[in-house]
């Protein structure tokens, strides 16, 4: 109608043909992933084991999320993100890919100690039970098509919803269980936790380049909102432009880190001679030990992982149940509007920028005559602890943020 084209706005249009743009998008990122991958995965980077695992653990995600969509079409006739059960089993793997990050590159900073590959294993046998939940789902568990992710545990019962002051309409058959608001949200505060280690790795590495990487991220930050936008409006065919955009921002994020990962390789000593050896990053030459996986020293201000953990549950758990409950009381998620939904995708990643855009300005201290932002002296054996007087200033204002 008029109406609803009106509320579409300009963007109404990229509905046409949306999926096959995306489905192309999706295609073409994986080539830069996997450069990505490679490059980072240099010796001399000194990336944390555990970490550059929980990137490479994304190649199952993919795998996971191909899998599911193809079992949702051809045993219920749905897009995966209209069968709950699916879609939250096939994100949650992206929860544990945001997670090995997370965690990998805390542990390497403020723990002396390398951290163990426990989780590496856990994370492998966990995605093994998930495939095997796909294959047999629809069988063995009968999953029906609305069937919701862990039964729909946490979820407030409907006959308690119906009595709420604020309600406005019902929720849809397809809206998202608490769990899977859970995985969702839990994937979008990772990558802020992802981004704001990444940007102080760059000070216990003693290499600035990895500063690089927190700007790369940014558009795959863009990109998970766009699917917690489309998923806010119950999944609207109206707008499934987002799930194009969201597309675009992968394949773009995916270049991006893979232009960081080759000036973070390059500054490291990697050359192209290092792609005749065959050997994923790591040459003949290249030390092999322990040295190479750690920082270069410990970060005093660092948070622990059980903090990180604790902070992390309280901001999903939250965000989860104001979004599927508080949405219940407005009219818009009903009555999908493109203008606001570019909002969304456009102002939430860009309070992001806005933040490491102050961060990159140049800080100087004029009573010392030199610049705030030093990085750690290299000084492997031992690795010593930043001080909290020592810190430097933006990381204070990132451990404040």
């Amino acid at each position: 109608t008029v109406n609803q084209h009106r509320q579409l706005g300009l963007f109404s249009f990229t509905n046409e043909g949306s999926k096959q743009l995306a489905g192309g998008f999706f295609q073409a990122s994986l080539l830069p992933y996997l450069v990505f991958l490679y490059l980072l995965a240099y010796r001399g980077n000194r990336v944390p084991v555990v970490g550059n695992f929980g990137f490479q653990y994304l190649l199952l995600f993919v795998a996971m999320t191909i899998a599911s969509g193809i079992a949702a079409k051809a045993s219920y006739g749905y897009s995966l993100a209209d069968v709950d059960w699916l879609h939250g089993l096939s994100e949650s793997l992206l929860t544990v890919t945001n997670l090995l990050i997370v965690f990998g590159f805390n542990e390497a900073m403020t723990k002396p100690d390398p951290p163990s590959n426990m989780g590496c294993y856990m994370a492998v046998i966990y995605a093994a039970i998930c495939f095997v939940f796909v294959a047999l789902g629809t069988t063995v568990f009968a999953y029906e098509e609305h069937s919701q992710l862990l039964g729909g545990f946490g979820n407030i019962p409907s006959d308690w919803t119906t009595h709420l002051p604020w309600r406005r309409h019902d929720e849809p058959v397809n809206a998202l269980s608490i769990p899977t608001w859970m995985v969702h949200f839990s994937s979008v505060f990772e990558n802020l936790f992802a981004i704001n280690l990444i940007w102080r790795y760059s000070t216990t590495s003693g290499n600035s380049t990895f500063k690089g990487l927190t700007w790369a991220y940014l558009p795959l930050h863009g990109s998970a909102i766009c699917a917690v936008t489309h998923h806010f409006f119950y999944n609207a065919s109206e707008l499934l432009f987002l799930v194009t955009v969201q597309a675009f921002l992968t394949l773009l994020g995916n270049v991006t880190c893979m232009i960081a990962a080759f000036r973070i390789a390059r500054s490291n000593g990697w050359t192209f001679a290092e792609l005749a050896t065959c050997n994923c990053g790591r040459s003949e030459g290249t030390d092999t030990s322990d040295e190479y996986r750690e920082p270069l020293c410990l970060d005093g201000n660092g948070s622990s992982s059980s903090r990180l953990a604790v902070k992390l549950l309280v901001l999903v758990t939250v965000s989860s149940y104001l979004v599927k409950y508080g949405e219940l009381g407005l009219d818009l998620p009903v009555n999908p509007n493109t203008n606001v939904a570019l909002i969304l995708i456009i102002g939430i990643p860009a309070i992001s920028v806005l933040q490491y855009s102050i961060l990159s300005l140049p800080r100087f201290d004029t009573d010392s005559g030199t610049h705030a932002n030093e990085t750690c002296k290299d000084t492997r054996n031992g690795a010593p602890e930043l001080e909290e007087g020592s810190c430097d200033e933006e990381t204070l204002l990132l451990q404040k943020s």
